[in-house]
């Protein structure tokens, strides 16, 4: 709270510990923390699904394990495998097959490309 904003009889009690030159969520110059949150993540997302995609891309028709994708990309486990299964579910990539039989490599499925299917990446937006 800015010490400005209360009445003279309580300033004393409540200091304005804030530095001089950090903006305050009162004054309204800064967004909140989930509005910034939602910016950033989702920014992130798009970054990483492009990341996530274009690895599978570059494989060919060898595929790649989501392991693979995590060494490929530098992208961790735990958000290469939201990304691969949002590029499932809309069928821009499928678990590799040959002759009726699934591809694995040390126990994970292999993932390809769909080869009819072209996503269409958007260069991120410049923060403001």
């Amino acid at each position: 709270m800015q010490n400005d904003t209360l009445p003279p009889s309580q300033r004393q009690l409540f200091p304005d510990r804030r530095p001089p030159d950090v903006p305050s969520v009162v004054d309204g110059t800064i967004q909140t923390s989930k509005a910034a949150a939602e910016r950033v993540r989702g920014t992130a997302a798009a970054s990483q699904l492009g990341k996530v995609w274009l690895a599978i891309v570059a494989a060919g028709d060898s595929g790649l394990t989501d392991r693979e994708i995590e060494e490929t990309t530098g992208i961790p486990g735990n958000s290469v495998r939201p990304r691969r299964g949002w590029l499932a579910k809309r069928q821009y990539i499928r678990r590799l097959y040959r002759d009726g039989e699934l591809v694995t490599r040390c126990d994970h499925s292999v993932w390809v490309r769909v080869a009819e299917r072209e996503l269409r990446l958007r260069e991120p937006r410049a923060s403001k």
